[in-house]
């Protein structure tokens, strides 16, 4: 393996646990703050101390492409960088990005077929 492919192939693992592990610390920093909501108090918060920065731009690419191609939805991409729900119900469907805009899942063979018996 030349250096540029293991560098590469470095970049994509550390880009990957990053991903992963922000939908792990999501989940348990939300479990945690009911628990010390429920417990003690609701002006305490527990929050992670971040050891390295996670590169916004990267982040950033990789959020759009998964709303883009349906893995998540705009509302989930908004909860992975800490904003809170849109209220529109669309950002909450999972869409695909087309030459002509997004369609959510599902409605794209719908329409389809609808064409092709027409």
């Amino acid at each position: 393996m030349n250096l540029s492919n293991k560098s590469t192939a470095e970049h994509h693992e550390r880009v990957a646990e990053e991903e992963g592990l922000q939908t792990t610390k999501l989940f348990f920093s939300d479990l945690l703050n009911d628990i010390i909501t429920e417990e003690f108090s609701d002006e305490v918060e527990f929050a992670w101390v971040e050891e390295d920065e996670i590169d916004q731009v990267k982040q950033a690419e990789i959020l759009t492409k998964y709303a883009e191609s349906g893995i998540l939805t705009i509302n989930q991409a908004r909860e992975r960088i800490g904003e809170e729900a849109d209220l529109d119900p669309a950002a909450s469907r999972l869409m695909v990005k087309t030459a002509t805009g997004y369609v959510p899942i599902g409605e794209a063979a719908t329409d389809s077929q609808s064409t092709d018996t027409n």
